[in-house]
């Protein structure tokens, strides 16, 4: 019995470490969907070589949690980018000393109705670079930014 909890255990921290580096959007069961954020490169917008990172899990509610992983300790904004300078803003956070922001929400139900978006673009940008409250991009500094692999 507990080779076979061992086995169980074993299986799932495997499972866990491959879905971590799948770079890509993902419905999964249950009708999550996991989105992954990745440093790149601004001249080719090639994921560059040991990004910094983060992962977001929507659920079929909407309800999303993202973890960066790797980031500057600063204040940062996860955003719905619909082209400059519009933005909606998800939510906020501090990262902490180890490098890792962690930022919980809703998504607003027009992104998640299929048909009623052209795909949203997610980022996560160092939070003086947006200004929630007229929900506009203030500046543009793509190498401290996060952005999508896949749109969701």
């Amino acid at each position: 019995m507990k080779k076979i909890l061992a086995l169980l255990v074993m299986l799932s921290i495997l499972a866990t470490a491959v879905s971590a580096i799948k770079p890509e959007s993902t419905p999964v069961k249950g009708g999550n969907t996991h989105l992954y954020l990745y440093e790149k490169d601004p001249l080719t917008w090639d994921i560059v070589e040991d990004p910094v990172w983060g992962l977001m899990n929507i659920n079929h509610n909407g309800k999303f949690v993202f973890n960066g992983h790797g980031v500057e300790v600063t204040d940062y904004t996860l955003i719905n980018y619909g082209g400059w300078p519009d933005v909606q803003c998800l939510g906020s956070a501090t990262a902490n000393e180890d490098g890792n922001v962690h930022i919980k929400g809703i998504m607003p139900e027009e992104l998640l109705i299929e048909g009623e978006n052209d795909g949203a673009k997610i980022w996560l940008v160092n939070s003086a670079d947006v200004d929630c409250d007229t929900s506009k991009m203030v500046a543009w500094v793509p190498e401290t930014m996060l952005f999508e692999n896949n749109l969701i």
